[in-house]
């Protein structure tokens, strides 16, 4: 009995200690707090990707190089994308959201194509795609 209460009475008095705060601090705040405004999100600038771009990407497993003709005026944009070997394509639908866009255009085979194109300065990346084949793309500004 009397070990058991000689360990019950350590625990007490350690339980106590770490109880006990050893130490106080405190802290003055003086002015008038002011509050600021939350942080406008930066969303990607606006571009404006008219004029004359080179294309390059794999077609049917071969390398294939396009010129792109885009004209924008009062945010409608339209164009055609060349090749010596194929006859100019015109542009179904293109459209700009940002620094990307989305164009679609009819090839020789009669199939639409989708372009999909991120702008960045004179340089763009993307991806294209139609019936039963597409692939990554990259452009520069001419």
């Amino acid at each position: 009995m009397r070990r058991r209460t000689l360990v019950t009475l350590t625990a007490l008095t350690l339980a106590s200690a770490a109880c006990t705060t050893q130490r106080t601090t405190s802290t003055t705040v003086t002015g008038t707090p002011v509050l600021q405004p939350a942080p406008v999100p930066v969303e990607a600038a606006a571009v404006n990707p008219a004029g004359q771009w080179t294309i390059s990407l794999v077609a049917q497993g071969e390398p294939m190089d396009l010129a792109m003709d885009l004209r924008g005026v009062d945010g409608v944009y339209s164009g055609t994308m060349s090749n010596p070997m194929l006859p100019p394509m015109q542009f179904k639908d293109a459209k700009l959201d940002g620094n990307r866009m989305a164009i679609s255009l009819l090839v020789p085979t009669g199939e639409m194509a989708v372009l999909n194109l991120v702008f960045n300065g004179d340089e763009l990346t993307g991806d294209w795609s139609m019936p039963g084949d597409g692939g990554k793309l990259t452009g520069k500004r001419m």
